[in-house]
């Protein structure tokens, strides 16, 4: 605020004073209100147009109320000032050990979900092998028998042909008319049967097996293709077995190979469940 002169009477006023206090001169032109009905000019300080009567609006200016602090009451803080800089650290520390914590208990259930896992698959790779062995042993037993039976049946149908005495073999040959009778002779006698029904009954336990392992585990895979190469040669020598034909020169030689055969492959598979 500025003290100025009044050009009227010269004394001095405020420089934002509308009329001079001392002569009344009017330093600020008050703008003219005009009548919006009529377009007459309305006095000043007139409440409704003295020509057509419409009141006059006046317009109030909207002041910001001011807030007042009681004495002694210190001002207002922010509320970064309330909490202040170890306040904050305090609460990104929370954050962050809790964010820690949820990481560290998705890696501790994501851990547990691998060892269920390796464990299951261990459990799968365990059973696999206690099958595929009993599948081995099985094939073992019965291709055994068989290369007892097989080797006399050979002997009963040779001797027979060529009347040659032999005290194993004897007991088939010695009322034979040929080899057919001393071979009949030879499946009729219990034990022989005994032995070639066993040797069916291991066929079918064997099948069952190879059903149960037809989907190894991968670590199984080579000894499963080992284990079917030892069915094939185990099948064949157990159907020249149980079931002979030709003659004796084309059995003996079927004979051998499959005989052979079943040993070697065998002696193969067995070889993925040797500790």
């Amino acid at each position: 605020m500025a003290l100025i002169h009044c050009p009227e009477c010269g004394k001095e006023i405020s420089d934002k004073a509308e009329k001079c206090i001392h002569c009344g001169h009017v330093m600020k032109e008050q703008p003219k209100i005009i009548c919006e009905d009529c377009g007459n000019e309305i006095p000043e300080g007139a409440e409704t147009c003295p020509v057509c009567g419409c009141p006059v609006k006046v317009e109030v200016e909207e002041k910001p109320i001011p807030v007042y602090l009681q004495p002694g009451t210190p001002p207002r803080k922010s509320l970064y000032a309330k909490i202040g800089k170890k306040g904050i650290a305090i609460g990104l520390a929370v954050i962050l050990v809790l964010i820690g914590g949820g990481i560290a208990a998705s890696k501790a259930i994501a851990n547990q979900k691998a060892a269920d896992a390796a464990a299951e698959a261990a459990q799968i790779s365990a059973d696999y092998k206690t099958n595929y062995s009993s599948a081995v042993m099985a094939m073992y037993t019965g291709a055994a028998k068989a290369e007892t039976c097989g080797g006399l049946i050979k002997n009963v149908w040779y001797n027979a042909i060529w009347d040659k005495y032999d005290s194993e073999t004897y007991q088939y040959t010695q009322n034979a008319s040929d080899f057919n009778d001393a071979l009949a002779n030879l499946f009729s006698d219990s034990d022989f049967s005994s032995d070639i029904s066993s040797i069916k009954s291991s066929k079918d336990t064997v099948q069952q097996y190879m059903s149960t392992l037809q989907s190894p585990p991968a670590e199984w895979e080579n000894a499963y293709n080992a284990l079917e190469d030892a069915y094939d040669a185990y099948l064949e020598i157990v159907n020249i077995v149980t079931s002979p034909n030709g003659s004796l020169q084309t059995f003996s030689s079927s004979f051998n190979d499959a005989d052979t055969k079943a040993a070697t492959t065998l002696e193969k598979a067995l070889g993925y469940v040797k500790d």
